[in-house]
């Protein structure tokens, strides 16, 4: 028997004469619906390029919502392209689709108006967008997969004579089929070539700590072999913290965290200290809400960046 997960998503439209009826399991949970009001709104339609993201100046109300979801059985394909049926069903023309390679990364996320954590979390390296619009209005969807689970955020634009009631939107259900997916696992190696930086995982480092448990680490064996298998290869180890404590603080401590990896791959793995800079941002880069024990814990990372690779 399938089973199927089911995500609400509401749209503005005219030619939607009635509601569909929502049908949300636990698995779906709205985090936030926020109308942003009625004026001016930059709709992105098309890739980062030359330092900005191309927009279309929409003048409406403009309704904020965002999901988090179990993306455990589905992918971020899956959800977008269930979520673009609904889209053209309704009457709405896709104008612009992309993944975060095709939509320009890091500068496309940072140029978009993102909920904050924990309401919305947008993982750089694994992201979907689609913009649509018809007549009577505009939608655009952000679909992203954390390691803790999956988000959808959805700004709906109501370009109508005059501002619309969030009371009078109509609701489209959107099906997605679950799948089995094979466990993940990550090639430091790879993410270090191919991304330019890779999250050094299984450091478990306690809130206001530096230290390292004794012994060794998996990633942080690739990241030594990687060094010998690159050996004009330079890097940086970035320290990040949770928020507990100051900025000051957190800074300081986040490098002192970066150093004492690189320590561990100088006294453990032989790699050349040379080679290896060391820096900290605090609390200030999180990969997921410092509202919970998981959140922050994930957060008490250090990520490596490649600065040179011949």
């Amino acid at each position: 028997m399938k089973s199927w997960l089911l995500i609400g998503v509401f749209l503005l439209s005219a030619s939607i004469a009635e509601a569909i009826a929502l049908e949300m399991p636990p698995s779906a949970e709205l985090q936030a619906s926020t109308s942003l009001g009625y004026h001016t709104y930059d709709f992105p339609v098309g890739a980062w390029n030359q330092g900005r993201i191309p927009v279309k100046a929409l003048r409406g109300e403009v309704v904020w919502q965002s999901w988090r979801i179990d993306l455990s059985t589905a992918t971020t394909l899956q959800v977008l392209e269930t979520l673009e049926k609904q889209i053209k069903a309704a009457g709405y023309r896709v104008i612009f689709a992309c993944d975060w390679r095709e939509c320009g990364g890091f500068d496309f996320r940072y140029a978009l108006r993102v909920m904050s954590a924990p309401s919305m979390y947008v993982n750089v390296r694994d992201y979907r967008y689609l913009a649509a619009e018809n007549d009577d209005g505009a939608v655009n969807v952000l679909v992203s997969r954390g390691r803790t689970g999956g988000y959808v955020q959805v700004t709906r634009i109501g370009t109508g004579s005059s501002p619309t009631s969030e009371n009078d939107v109509p609701a489209i259900s959107a099906v997605v089929a679950e799948k089995s997916l094979p466990p993940e696992s990550v090639d430091i190696i790879a993410e270090i070539v191919e991304f330019g930086y890779a999250v050094v995982s299984n450091l478990n480092f306690e809130t206001g700590t530096d230290e390292l448990a004794a012994g060794g680490n998996d990633d942080l064996a690739q990241i030594a072999t990687f060094m010998r298998r690159y050996p004009d290869a330079e890097i940086v180890l970035v320290g990040h913290t949770d928020f507990e404590g100051t900025l000051e603080i957190n800074v300081a401590l986040s490098k002192r965290r970066a150093e004492a990896v690189r320590d561990r791959l100088v006294s453990h793995y032989g790699v050349s200290g040379d080679r290896i800079g060391i820096n900290g941002v605090g609390y200030l880069s999180p990969e997921a809400s410092n509202l919970t024990e998981k959140g922050r814990e994930q957060n008490r990372r250090v990520e490596a960046v490649l600065l040179k690779l011949k």
